[in-house]
């Protein structure tokens, strides 16, 4: 059932699937376990390797040893999200990319996206492609071939991160069900304002000659240079324009929410997307109505602060 909570189980196991470091990439506690690996490398020479990447990928020589480190691949991956946490993950969005309207929406938007979480799928492609990329001879490239069973959607979207859009759709309908998104941009420029200040005065703090003798480990944030400060600043003022219609009155949620789909739906779709956010806000989902003028007057308002951030 989409709910509140369900929403927010859902993008803690997305999130942890789009954050964690590449799931391809064994470690050197793994490779050394591996068939193709063991007893080629020591913990030194692992260190010293340069391109530890290819240094695992290039004694990769048989379908035999691909299935291996899939084997290994996917055991770490069940450690990071397991599989029963995946279903979960995938019962939700089914139910959510199954509305009708919501499916017309991403379809009018252009929006085009993966209907399933599959991380092992994911794995297998970063990992043969990995291999394929390598490869100078037509009959090794026929061999590694046989299993490349990929679509060609798969192969457009795996080439990126795959999930992010489902991260943040999952993460902005939460927002909206639990009345986060509200109280977010009830307070969002006064919470920015703030932010800027806060983020001057560590700057200058930072200016103290004290710093010179700390470790860098004891973690400045702008080393008291007045050129990264401003540079974070020119970013948290784009933040700023991105964050409109904050009157606090009883349509803010629903102004909030859209404004954040026009956001998603034009970085993923790439054109007007009032027309599929629209269509997206007729599904039983929402909780108060939204008229079509309002979505268009949200956009009015986002749509140059979108075309400089593209």
């Amino acid at each position: 059932m989409v709910n509140a909570d369900s929403l927010k189980r859902c993008f803690e196991f997305i999130k942890k699937i789009d954050d964690s470091s590449p799931l391809w990439i064994p470690s050197y506690s793994e490779a050394k376990n591996l068939s193709f690996i063991s007893g080629k490398y020591d913990f030194r020479r692992w260190i010293d390797e340069r391109n530890k990447i290819d240094s695992i990928y290039s004694n990769i020589k048989t379908h035999e040893d691909f299935e291996e480190l899939l084997h290994h691949l996917e055991q770490k991956n069940e450690t990071i999200c397991s599989h029963q946490e995946i279903s979960f993950c995938n019962d939700i969005l089914s139910e959510i990319l199954n509305d009708r309207h919501i499916a017309r929406a991403l379809l009018d938007g252009g929006v085009v996206i993966l209907p399933v979480i599959e991380p092992n799928r994911y794995i297998k492609f970063r990992a043969l492609n990995r291999i394929i990329s390598g490869v100078q001879r037509a009959d090794i490239f026929a061999y590694w071939q046989q299993i490349n069973d990929f679509t060609d959607k798969e192969r457009e979207l795996f080439n990126g991160k795959p999930y992010k859009f489902h991260k943040k759709l999952v993460y902005i309908m939460y927002g909206y069900v639990s009345g986060e998104i509200r109280q977010a941009y009830a307070e969002g420029i006064e919470t920015l304002d703030k932010y800027k200040q806060l983020l001057k005065e560590i700057c200058e703090l930072e200016k103290n000659s004290l710093f010179s003798y700390l470790t860098e480990r004891h973690g400045r944030v702008f080393h008291g240079e007045d050129d990264i400060l401003m540079t974070v600043l020119a970013e948290i003022d784009k933040a700023k324009a991105g964050v409109i219609s904050t009157r606090n009155d009883n349509s803010l949620a629903e102004r909030a929410f859209v404004t954040e789909l026009l956001k998603l739906f034009y970085t993923y779709g790439g054109s007007n997307p009032t027309s599929a956010v629209y269509r997206f806000t007729r599904t039983n989902f929402m909780l108060n109505d939204i008229e079509r003028k309002t979505i268009q007057r949200c956009w009015d308002s986002l749509s140059s602060y979108m075309d400089k951030n593209r």
